[in-house]
């Protein structure tokens, strides 16, 4: 999508590691229909499915308690029960758990990092006020270790 908005903005990509997904990009056709991109019916998609909707909309997740949506779940699914449709709660645990998975995730990308220094500079001074600022957004410094946690 950034992509598309560049074009649009005239903005020319030449960041040479992005340049291999922009061509990839570029080459899909733009508007590709809903159902060349349908995986098959499994109860593990429709679960994926309903948490794409709720939280890539910013729906509510009292949204699947409605009947009105569930009456359409049954209307498009002939061997779909209504105990085959999951709940809020249902939902809501889902949610927390793609969560805390991306939050590792996260977590571990970020977990380790260098910072190099320029010795023609004043390194005592970046590094007291490197300490401060990360202090001052509730990150542990212990310099005397060389740590930041």
């Amino acid at each position: 999508q950034w992509v598309s908005s560049c074009d649009s903005l005239g903005v020319k990509i030449t960041a040479q590691a992005a340049l291999p997904f922009v061509k990839k990009f570029r080459q899909e056709p733009a508007d590709t229909p809903l159902e060349s991109k349908r995986p098959p019916y499994s109860k593990e998609a429709f679960v994926e499915a309903i948490l794409e909707f709720i939280v890539g909309d910013d729906q509510a997740i009292n949204v699947i308690e409605s009947p009105r949506l569930r009456k359409i779940f049954l209307l498009l699914r002939e061997e779909l029960k209504e105990s085959d449709i999951p709940s809020r709660s249902t939902i809501r645990n889902h949610i927390e758990e793609v969560f805390e998975e991306h939050m590792a995730e996260l977590e571990e990308e970020m977990a380790m990092g260098w910072l190099t220094c320029n010795n023609a500079s004043n390194n005592d001074t970046m590094i007291t006020f490197l300490t401060a600022l990360l202090r001052n957004h509730k990150i542990h410094v212990d310099m005397a270790e060389q740590r930041i946690r």
